[in-house]
């Protein structure tokens, strides 16, 4: 809390923090109705339990901020924490050595320059999916994707068995998860039912050696945190977080909203009720203060928008658009403001 000016009943706060380093206010709501994994400050790929929260970090140590994100499955068909999961092909060999903190089993590559080498696994459901595989390089360097069977260290690849591999498209997404494990995704390789999603790395590649250590095969985009599997497809439900007005003390009248964030532009940041407060922008910082007289927005002390007023409900909802359906982001920041902040101010702010 931070505190300013006298009124009748002594000093009141001019700024309630709603979410902050590791750490949310008493009176705000968080829920989540399954088991999650996230990245802690020690880089370990971590589980907490329903309804626990998840400050992130990521692969270097820096924070986050509180991971929410909406419902999503792993459509695999077997158990990432076993070997069975994996289809091996021309001389692909399984590996004892596990990746601390991260899979149980890994499986190194290639075994043969002079042959195509596979890893895969079976999706569970027939639709636009988003594959990612863990890989950690024998040389510690960041992995290269292959757009095509003549260039980067490998290929994502969708295929049925025996046919010519669906090398995924561009773009693809390197994600660094700490003790020399990437994650590189590939988007909108959704196919049939049944069909074989994994690596490819063919003779005509950089021959790097690399291992596997995991896979995740999610039914959309965007990427989101890793989700386990022991019966497939596990459901990780949505991150929910909110608050009453009255019980955190926000007034619907005036006010200023902020919030630090790393959502996609167009998706919710506050809601109440079924009124939209606040969309994203692009990832950033953006705040919005309101009367009755309308709204000043700005975003990353840029110029400042006007805009008609607010409708508040009871409630408050922060990085959702419906009583349900959470944002998928990392907060590292969100207060709430007793005043209507100038044009200034904000830019500030």
């Amino acid at each position: 809390f931070g505190f300013f000016g006298s009124f009748s009943g002594g000093v009141r706060p001019a700024e309630i923090t709603l979410i902050d380093t590791n750490s949310k206010h008493a009176n705000v709501t968080f829920a989540r109705a399954s088991v999650a994994r996230y990245l802690d400050a020690s880089q370990i790929l971590t589980q907490v339990a329903n309804n626990v929260e998840r400050y992130e970090y990521d692969g270097y140590g820096n924070y986050l901020g509180l991971l929410v994100e909406h419902s999503r499955s792993n459509q695999m068909n077997a158990s990432d924490r076993t070997l069975t999961n994996y289809t091996a092909k021309n001389g692909v060999t399984a590996a004892g050595s596990a990746l601390a903190s991260y899979f149980t089993n890994s499986v190194q590559f290639p075994t043969s320059t002079a042959t195509t080498n596979y890893a895969l696994v079976a999706q569970n459901t027939g639709s636009t999916s988003l594959v990612s595989i863990f890989v950690r390089m024998n040389d510690d360097t960041a992995p290269v994707v292959g757009a095509n069977s003549t260039n980067g260290d490998f290929c994502i690849s969708a295929f049925g068995t025996g046919s010519t591999a669906n090398i995924a498209a561009p773009p693809y997404e390197t994600v660094y998860m700490g003790g020399g494990v990437y994650r590189v995704s590939g988007y909108n390789v959704g196919a049939p039912s049944g069909l074989n999603f994994g690596i490819v790395q063919y003779p005509t590649q950089s021959g790097k050696g690399f291992r596997i250590t995991g896979f995740c095969i999610e039914n959309g985009i965007p990427m989101s945190s890793y989700i386990g599997t022991t019966v497939a497809p596990v459901v990780r439900q949505p991150d929910l977080v909110s608050t009453t007005l009255a019980t955190i003390g926000i007034s619907a009248v005036a006010g200023t909203l902020f919030i630090d964030h790393t959502a996609a532009n167009g998706t919710a940041l506050f809601s109440s009720g079924a009124n939209a407060i606040l969309s994203s922008q692009g990832a950033g910082k953006i705040a919005i203060a309101y009367d009755a007289s309308g709204t000043r927005i700005c975003y990353n002390g840029g110029t400042v928008t006007t805009g008609s007023a607010l409708t508040f409900s009871t409630a408050l909802r922060i990085a959702m658009s419906t009583a349900s359906i959470a944002t998928t982001c990392h907060i590292k920041k969100c207060t709430w403001h007793n005043t209507k902040l100038s044009a200034s101010e904000l830019q500030t702010l």
